[in-house]
């Protein structure tokens, strides 16, 4: 098996020249498990920067590598999915991309999607209440896009939005020795360098203290605090 590199030159979001270390690696018998992500892992990383850049490769659009390497937004009329007759879907979006637009685009059409609520207040003055903290539901899609095991590639990251809550729902269990019970604690990145890309577009401000942030800025809110939900090859991170 051969593998062969280029260096590409850049720009980054600086400004700066830079350069980008392009590795091909054929695919062959020979790869173990966890040597066959690294290939689609690599083209998602390089796809996932400037324009200027992904214009220079082709490697733009991920989609071609990893299908389901996407985020879909459901929106639910009433507090329960169903189906059939009674299907009470009224949005159905999908976001695809590099990683940087999927970002972009899911929290701009989700914050279109979040209630506002004014009222005029003991101070005479009408203030403006959204129903959810902005940090605390973006923190949860941020999270899902930049920590989900991008191995499983049958399914996407799904963003459900009922009148009473938010779920969103990311392909693979919880990372390393993160747990249910320490989740706001113990930090652990499944995939470093996409979290290190969106710490650079300030999409990731603090490593390891955003989930906990999230918790104490619902509480804040007077809302119930976010429920997580771990099973077989899905988290489910729900906020109420």
């Amino acid at each position: 098996m051969r593998v062969t590199t280029e260096t590409v030159e850049c720009t980054d979001k600086n400004g700066n020249p830079n350069h980008l270390l392009v590795m091909t690696i054929p695919q062959s018998s020979e790869l173990t498990r966890t040597s066959l992500f690294i290939v689609p892992l690599w083209r998602i990383l390089i796809g996932i920067l400037s324009l200027n850049t992904a214009r220079k490769l082709d490697t733009k659009n991920p989609q071609r590598f990893f299908k389901r390497a996407r985020v879909r937004f459901i929106r639910y009329d009433g507090i329960e999915a169903k189906v059939g007759t009674e299907m009470n879907v009224i949005k159905d979006e999908i976001f695809e991309g590099r990683i940087l637009d999927i970002v972009r685009r899911s929290l701009d059409f989700v914050r279109s999607q979040i209630k506002e609520h004014t009222k005029l207040g003991t101070d005479g003055l009408f203030h403006t209440t959204p129903e959810y903290p902005e940090f605390a539901w973006k923190e949860i899609i941020i999270n899902s896009i930049a920590h989900r095991d991008y191995s499983i590639k049958g399914t996407d990251i799904q963003i459900k939005m009922f009148d009473d809550r938010i779920t969103v729902e990311s392909p693979g269990i919880l990372p390393g020795i993160v747990r249910l019970n320490n989740l706001r604690t113990v930090h652990f990145s499944r995939n470093p360098n996409i979290a290190r890309f969106l710490h650079e577009y300030d999409y990731v401000q603090e490593f390891g203290e955003g989930i906990d942030r999230m918790f104490n800025e619902m509480t804040a809110a007077g809302l119930p605090a976010p429920e997580y939900h771990d099973n077989a090859f899905m988290l489910n991170a729900r906020k109420l």
